[in-house]
């Protein structure tokens, strides 16, 4: 459908819809939604968005939401629209963020619904096996999309804009999310602490540390937070090193995930004559006290607050604690509400 005919979709349909910024991203989404086969049709995407405008007036006045069965696509290109709109300062955040904030609440209200299916499926004797089967499909597909994201978003194959190496960024940052979900759904099916390098082998404290903030480097930039390292142990060891990156890179996108401005700092240093400590520190939020006795425990969520305290399954830290154990290693954290937390675990080695 051209262009005109798509605004013409909307002329009547969202001429109700307040505030402004809501119905410019209905719009901008209606311009940009994929034709072809397996797509909603214009008609349908703008009856949808004109649905949503009023669940999301009713959410703003304290209306709680019910399942009302949108597209998740959708949800979430109208909430990338909202995000443009603040980057781009088409609008002001007082404008946008409370719309944006409504359909958080709104989309929150719809995946927990479609967890009490899942969690119907999932009770079934096949489900788990079901849900390993589908993360093992993800991680090819995953594993492009990270290296293509990243290679473009560096300009390697060409010349990019500076909003188009931010749209990268998201790409990346995303992908990278649903990797580490990926890695956590297998490594729970292994019994969560199954070291991939059974047999101690050399390696390199700093080359190991580099390769992970490569790798969340994108993550870091997208979101404005300034990444550091601090190494003090730079000779070879023997040890995990595949079981060591994998805790790091845990706790270095669970620390970007819940850190929205400042630094991210990771730190490896000497604990004793064969022992290693590697710690992160963040300047997020902090942990309430009424959540530090789960945060290692799986399948949680933070309290009934406007934003998750973790990950939504919490597997990513849980794993963390699983693996350091299997490598006869301690964990564990050091927290203050608003002033950020430092996580740290400390693992034997031996000398190469």
């Amino acid at each position: 459908m051209r262009s005109l005919e798509k605004m013409d979709v909307l002329a009547d349909g969202l001429a109700e819809v307040l505030p402004v910024s809501l119905r410019q991203a209905a719009r901008d989404v209606v311009e940009r939604w994929p034709e072809g086969p397996g797509n909603p049709a214009p008609q349908v995407v703008a009856a949808e968005l004109q649905r949503l405008s009023r669940v999301l007036l009713d959410v703003g006045i304290g209306v709680r939401p019910r399942a009302h069965g949108f597209h998740d696509d959708l949800l979430f290109a109208v909430r990338a629209q909202l995000l443009e709109q603040i980057q781009e300062e088409r609008f002001s955040p007082g404008e946008v963020e409370p719309v944006v904030e409504s359909l958080e609440v709104l989309i929150r209200s719809q995946a927990e619904e479609a967890t009490r299916h899942a969690a119907e499926l999932l009770q079934s004797a096949d489900g788990f096996q079901l849900v390993v089967e589908m993360a093992h499909d993800l991680r090819s597909p995953l594993s492009s999309i990270l290296f293509l994201a990243d290679t473009m978003r560096r300009g390697q194959s060409g010349e990019t804009t500076a909003l188009q190496r931010k749209q990268l960024g998201l790409v990346y940052s995303a992908a990278l999310g649903l990797a580490n979900v990926v890695n956590d759904v297998m490594e729970l099916a292994k019994g969560g602490g199954t070291l991939r390098d059974e047999t101690s082998q050399p390696f390199s404290i700093p080359e190991v540390v580099g390769r992970v903030m490569e790798t969340v480097a994108p993550v870091a930039e997208e979101k404005g937070i300034e990444l550091q390292s601090e190494i003090s142990f730079g000779q070879y060891v023997k040890g995990h090193p595949i079981s060591v990156s994998r805790v790091l890179l845990n706790l270095l996108t669970n620390a970007l995930h819940h850190t929205d401005r400042g630094t991210v700092v990771l730190t490896a240093s000497s604990a004793g004559r064969n022992e290693v400590t590697f710690s992160v520190q963040d300047t997020g939020g902090g942990i309430p006290d009424q959540a530090r006795a789960t945060v290692f425990e799986p399948f949680k969520r933070g309290p009934d607050s406007a934003r998750m305290l973790f990950s939504g399954s919490g597997l990513g830290l849980a794993i963390a604690k699983s693996l350091v154990q299997a490598m006869n290693g301690d964990i564990g954290f050091e927290t203050k509400v608003g002033q950020g937390t430092r996580f740290w675990f400390t693992v034997p080695v031996s000398p190469a």
